[in-house]
């Protein structure tokens, strides 16, 4: 659409002036390619106020790039295929892992709700401990001894074993919990709903991209 090719335009015309020269499209090819993904990641332009684009972003605009640079070929307006060569790796914009900045500003957070607290609660508590959703899934009071900030269960299906010890902000979260006793140590959330209330909570927060946070089974 024209408002794509505005955006790529837009973002060419930037990696121009961050490079001192201009592009010469006969020569895009997997160098060219590369610095431009870096510049797109970085986002270190003359202003210094930005700090990188999502890297799902970055993945759009790198295919758009092809595509266009396809457009050209197919229309007469290149004629070698060396573009071509650079692979969009989706591994490269998949996941980003959290800083332990990012957990602060996730944690100031004020909840709307009380559902959209309970899956902050949630999401925390499995940042804070590495474990993943599925371990969180039956999590029971029966596995954790309190007195030694300690959790070990099995896994009954996979006989997975889980031995680990509560960080300050996880034993926090387990507290809470106790302390308005309820049934379960974190609450139960299906894994769709959880991922979508952390989405609204990351946008909220100035999070605009991927976080690694281990929410899969």
């Amino acid at each position: 659409t024209v408002g794509n090719i505005t955006t790529l335009k837009r973002h060419l015309t930037d990696f121009e002036e961050i490079r001192g020269k201009r592009i010469n499209f006969k020569d895009v090819g997997k160098t060219l390619f590369q610095e431009f993904y870096i510049h797109l990641s970085k986002k270190e332009n003359k202003n210094k106020k930005d700090q990188g684009l999502a890297l799902t972003t970055v993945a759009n605009i790198l295919r758009k790039f092809k595509m266009f640079m396809s457009w050209c070929y197919d229309h007469g307006y290149l004629d070698n295929l060396n573009f071509r060569i650079y692979k969009v790796n989706s591994e490269k914009v998949d996941k980003v892992a959290l800083t332990l900045d990012d957990i602060e500003k996730i944690k100031d957070y004020s909840p709307k709700d009380l559902r959209e607290e309970q899956a902050l609660d949630l999401f925390l508590f499995l940042v804070s401990t590495g474990q993943r959703y599925s371990a969180a899934e039956i999590l029971e009071w029966e596995h954790i001894d309190l007195s030694r900030k300690h959790v070990h269960f099995r896994d009954p299906k996979t006989g997975r074993l889980y031995n680990f010890y509560l960080q300050p902000l996880a034993f926090a979260i387990i507290k809470k919990y106790k302390d308005a006793d309820s049934p379960t140590p974190i609450p139960k959330i299906n894994s769709t709903v959880l991922n979508r209330k952390i989405k609204i909570i990351l946008s909220e927060v100035g999070l605009d991209k991927t976080i690694n946070t281990h929410l899969r089974a």
